[in-house]
Protein backbone atom coordinates (compact mmCIF):
# COMPACT_ATOMS: atom_id res chain seq x y z
CA UNK A 1 0.00 0.00 0.00
CA UNK A 2 1.19 3.47 -0.89
CA UNK A 3 1.01 5.76 2.12
CA UNK A 4 -1.11 8.87 2.04
CA UNK A 5 -0.29 12.27 3.50
CA UNK A 6 -2.11 14.05 6.30
CA UNK A 7 -1.87 17.61 7.60
CA UNK A 8 -0.46 18.17 11.08
CA UNK A 9 -1.65 21.11 13.16
CA UNK A 10 0.10 22.63 16.13
CA UNK A 11 -2.58 24.63 17.87
CA UNK A 12 -4.47 26.32 15.05
CA UNK A 13 -1.52 26.43 12.63
CA UNK A 14 -0.95 23.83 9.90
CA UNK A 15 2.77 23.05 10.27
CA UNK A 16 3.21 20.40 7.57
CA UNK A 17 2.19 17.01 6.35
CA UNK A 18 3.23 13.50 7.30
CA UNK A 19 2.95 10.16 5.53
CA UNK A 20 0.56 7.73 7.19
CA UNK A 21 -1.10 4.42 6.57
CA UNK A 22 -3.81 2.36 8.15
CA UNK A 23 -2.58 -0.77 9.92
CA UNK A 24 -4.33 -4.14 10.13
CA UNK A 25 -6.19 -2.96 13.26
CA UNK A 26 -7.63 -0.03 11.27
CA UNK A 27 -5.67 2.49 13.31
CA UNK A 28 -3.23 5.09 12.00
CA UNK A 29 0.53 4.63 11.79
CA UNK A 30 2.62 7.71 10.91
CA UNK A 31 6.11 7.88 9.46
CA UNK A 32 8.46 8.85 12.27
CA UNK A 33 10.77 10.89 10.02
CA UNK A 34 7.82 13.02 8.92
CA UNK A 35 6.86 13.79 12.51
CA UNK A 36 10.47 14.64 13.29
CA UNK A 37 10.77 16.95 10.29
CA UNK A 38 7.54 18.80 11.05
CA UNK A 39 8.44 19.23 14.73
CA UNK A 40 12.19 19.75 14.23
CA UNK A 41 12.16 23.13 16.00
CA UNK A 42 11.11 21.39 19.23
CA UNK A 43 14.38 19.42 19.42
CA UNK A 44 17.94 20.47 20.09
CA UNK A 45 20.04 20.21 16.93
CA UNK A 46 22.07 17.24 18.24
CA UNK A 47 18.97 15.37 19.42
CA UNK A 48 17.21 16.01 16.12
CA UNK A 49 20.20 14.79 14.08
CA UNK A 50 20.52 11.64 16.21
CA UNK A 51 16.82 10.81 15.92
CA UNK A 52 16.56 11.67 12.22
CA UNK A 53 19.60 9.56 11.31
CA UNK A 54 18.48 6.53 13.33
CA UNK A 55 17.56 3.30 11.57
CA UNK A 56 13.98 3.63 12.84
CA UNK A 57 13.41 7.12 11.38
CA UNK A 58 11.63 5.85 8.27
CA UNK A 59 9.45 3.39 10.22
CA UNK A 60 5.72 3.80 10.59
CA UNK A 61 4.71 4.12 14.24
CA UNK A 62 1.22 3.77 15.75
CA UNK A 63 -0.24 6.95 17.26
CA UNK A 64 -0.63 5.12 20.59
CA UNK A 65 3.12 4.48 20.69
CA UNK A 66 3.90 8.15 20.06
CA UNK A 67 1.46 9.17 22.78
CA UNK A 68 3.03 6.69 25.21
CA UNK A 69 6.37 8.51 24.92
CA UNK A 70 4.78 11.87 25.66
CA UNK A 71 3.89 13.27 22.24
CA UNK A 72 0.44 14.84 22.48
CA UNK A 73 -0.74 13.67 19.06
CA UNK A 74 -4.34 12.86 18.17
CA UNK A 75 -6.33 12.22 15.03
CA UNK A 76 -9.14 14.69 14.30
CA UNK A 77 -11.71 12.81 12.22
CA UNK A 78 -13.76 15.95 11.53
CA UNK A 79 -10.93 17.60 9.57
CA UNK A 80 -9.02 14.38 8.73
CA UNK A 81 -5.78 15.68 10.22
CA UNK A 82 -3.42 15.17 13.12
CA UNK A 83 -3.25 17.64 15.99
CA UNK A 84 -0.27 18.12 18.28
CA UNK A 85 -0.84 19.52 21.74
CA UNK A 86 1.38 22.52 22.43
Amino acid sequence: DTPSRMTIRLGEEAVGQVAFRMNQNRTIDVQLSGILDVLSDRFGSEDFARLRESAAADSYVPLDTLRSVGLGLRYDPVYDELRVSA
